[in-house]
């Protein structure tokens, strides 16, 4: 049975946490002050050619993309509701909930990480797109996988980036050190930030690689060269599906169902905090279609 305990209140230090040893325990203490969210993106998205789905878009097919910088053309949907499998929208609430302290700040508490995208901030519209993790190739004797680096840009780790899965990792180390430093107080120093701890919520095929090259290290700061630099990445990365027992999609969506509900009251009784905030309306299930909605136990 996994027990989801909830504290809150001024006297709750600002922070996360897990229990460390799955074996003695399956409880997961969560506070809901002091937690940035990575969610990994899903394969099953909207279709520009689905008129359901183009009524729902944020930017019409003929109306211009502000967010890029190429002035392109819609269709496109704010990525929180691009993906729209219930793995995905389970997810995506309960990150809406931890990340309710963030409501204050303008920036988005919670980014999705993206294949083609590195880090994406969830208001941010994006067009559908076709890439996966697996598209990138890691091989650096394979001349398909390596990319040209005449600068010799470097990977997070001070490593040169020779592959498409190293330029992919150089990508998501900027994209999330930009979305990160949006919570960092005026005149900081670069190690200081009001967050405390990114959870991610990605599977190990998109997790390994970033850590294997440092993302979660050291952040941006070797990719100018030196090897030596001090200062690392300014969070503490915790990796959830590492962390509760919950191995498989649908314990996965069990363990997070169970939380959701346990958060909601705690959240939705804040000053000032609406539940319409916290839920999406376009959500693509509700908690009595997900697996292990209003069960203990993680989905088992």
């Amino acid at each position: 049975m996994t027990d989801v305990q909830v504290a809150a209140g001024p006297d709750v230090a600002p922070r996360l946490d897990f229990e460390s040893d799955r074996k003695e325990t399956d409880r997961a203490e969560i506070h809901l002050d002091g937690a940035l969210v990575l969610v990994g993106c899903g394969k099953q998205k909207r279709d520009p050619g689905d008129p359901t789905d183009l009524h729902v878009a944020s930017v019409g097919p003929d109306e211009p993309m502000t967010s890029l910088p190429n002035a392109d053309t819609g269709p496109a949907w704010p990525a929180r509701e691009l993906y729209t499998s219930t793995y995905f929208g389970v997810r995506r609430e309960f990150a809406d909930l931890v990340t309710a302290w963030t409501r204050n700040y303008d920036a988005d508490g919670w980014a999705v990480l993206s294949a083609k995208h590195g880090v994406v901030p969830h208001d941010r519209d994006l067009k559908y797109y076709d890439k996966r993790i697996d598209d990138l190739g890691d091989d650096p004797t394979d001349p398909d996988h390596r990319v040209t680096n005449p600068y010799g840009r470097r990977r997070p780790d001070g490593e040169k980036i020779v592959t498409e899965m190293d330029q992919w990792a150089a990508t998501v180390a900027a994209s999330l050190c930009k979305w990160v430093a949006r919570f960092r107080p005026r005149k900081a120093r670069p190690w200081e930030n009001d967050a405390n701890q990114l959870l991610v919520l990605a599977g190990q095929d998109y997790i390994e690689p970033l850590r294997e090259r440092g993302v979660f290290e050291y952040g941006i700061c070797r990719m100018a060269g030196d090897p030596n630099e001090g200062y690392t990445f300014p969070l503490e990365p915790r990796f959830l599906f590492e962390e509760i027992p919950a191995g498989g999609i649908g314990e996965q969506m069990g363990w997070m169902s169970d939380a959701i509900g346990r958060l909601e009251p705690v959240v939705n009784d804040r000053p000032g905090t609406e539940q319409t905030e916290l839920v999406s309306s376009s959500s693509t299930s509700t908690r009595e279609e997900r697996p292990g909605a209003g069960r203990s136990g993680g989905g088992r």
